[in-house]
């Protein structure tokens, strides 16, 4: 049986890291919205986020006790390594006049993303904000 590079098993592997990474690239450019990343001291910079700020109720009964509890719904930017590779925590993302939120805490990298906790803004705190 040869089990060479040529291999018939080799030429039909797939590189399942690479789907994901082609698929995650497709959610990001369709999902994303342009943003002013702006961390303290410095000029804002332009970046393209996808914001998970909105969470629809869920039914989970029938699931089992403490489900409920586990669901994630912490308002989060979802930003790109390339645009900006570690958010400063307390900095600022401004979205849209009125729209903005203060950055919390980093969750770990991937090679292409990094999820950072956000809260929203007081209406009163986004008035002199630079927008997009």
């Amino acid at each position: 049986m040869d089990r060479g590079p040529t291999s018939g098993r080799d030429r039909l592997m797939v590189d399942w890291r690479e789907i994901k990474r082609a698929k995650s690239r497709v959610v990001h450019e369709t999902m994303r919205y342009p943003a002013l990343y702006i961390a303290p001291g410095a000029e804002p910079l332009a970046v393209e986020v996808r914001l998970h700020t909105k969470f629809a109720p869920r039914d989970v009964s029938g699931v089992g006790e403490g489900f409920a509890a586990m669901l994630d719904q912490t308002p989060r930017a979802i930003f790109k390594r390339s645009e900006v590779e570690t958010p400063v925590r307390g900095s600022i993302l401004s979205v849209a006049v009125g729209e903005a939120y203060r950055l919390g805490a980093a969750r770990p990298p991937d090679d292409q993303y990094i999820t950072v906790e956000i809260a929203a803004l007081a209406p009163g705190e986004t008035d002199d904000l630079p927008v997009p």
